[in-house]
């Protein structure tokens, strides 16, 4: 009897987890609705904007990440800017990535709309000519791992709410017109390794990152001032160079002047 017992428990585990390996979430109508305003907002809005949206697909009637696309499921309905997760993964029925770079937006960016896709992991809006600032919702896109947003006509301070996309890998601001000073959170994010923000109007200091465990990292032609961070890593004065006078700093500058001081003291 206890073998029997045995066998059918067994039974009934194999039976729940073959159930459970058909289980795919999908995005909610309200979803695809904010998506699809999103696109239309960054393409202008209105009229126009609508009209962008379905050149591309984006499409709120269709489900984008049904699984039936490419040989694992990762191709969306919705086009070639859209990625779904791949079939089998836990976010199966989502989107994962959306890729708008170089299509001639001129609108602005709406992360409450954008950010109610709930496992979306890469933006990427570069070389566009999007006005306006990053929000800061953005930081509502919780899952976010990449954010590009380079070779636009951006403006305004970056929100400090960025130090708070516990999940970012990399983030492109470069070759816009963002001013203020870098948030001092995102040297914060043990995650990050790629942050690119030359040729903009910075100002202020360099946040103290550890530039050790970076793969790309580049503040040139700002108006940055003051030291550098302490660990450089592999970085020289290419990814410092073109900010206002007084950056210092070993061993890509001279030392800063408290530096000399206390090495002075110690003599």
């Amino acid at each position: 009897m206890g073998r029997i017992l045995a066998v059918a428990a067994a039974g009934t585990v194999a039976l729940l987890v073959c159930c459970s390996c058909g289980v795919r979430g999908k995005e909610d109508e309200d979803v695809l609705d904010s998506l699809v305003e999103f696109l239309a907002t960054l393409a202008g809005g209105s009229v126009s904007g609508h009209a962008k949206a379905r050149e591309l697909g984006w499409d709120a009637s269709t489900d984008p990440c049904d699984g039936s696309g490419g040989h694992d499921g990762s191709a969306s309905k919705w086009g070639e800017s859209v990625k779904c997760f791949e079939n089998g993964a836990s976010d199966a029925g989502k989107i994962k990535a959306i890729d708008l770079q170089s299509l001639g937006l001129n609108g602005t960016i709406d992360a409450e709309l954008l950010c109610a896709a709930p496992a979306l992991r890469v933006v990427s809006l570069q070389n566009n000519t999007l006005r306006g600032g990053l929000p800061a919702g953005v930081s509502a896109c919780s899952e976010l791992t990449h954010l590009y947003v380079d070779r636009n006509w951006l403006s305004g301070a970056l929100p400090s709410s960025l130090g708070n996309l516990g999940k970012l890998h990399a983030l492109d601001v470069s070759s816009n017109d963002f001013s203020g000073e870098i948030p001092a959170g995102l040297s914060h994010l043990h995650g990050l390794i790629r942050f690119n923000a030359n040729d903009n109007h910075f100002q202020g200091t360099i946040p103290d990152f550890d530039l050790a465990k970076f793969e790309s990292f580049n503040v040139s032609n700002n108006n940055l001032t003051g030291p550098i961070p302490k660990s450089t890593g592999h970085f020289r004065g290419d990814s410092f160079a073109g900010n206002a006078p007084g950056m210092c700093g070993e061993p890509v500058f001279p030392a800063c002047p408290s530096e000399e001081s206390k090495s002075r003291k110690t003599l």
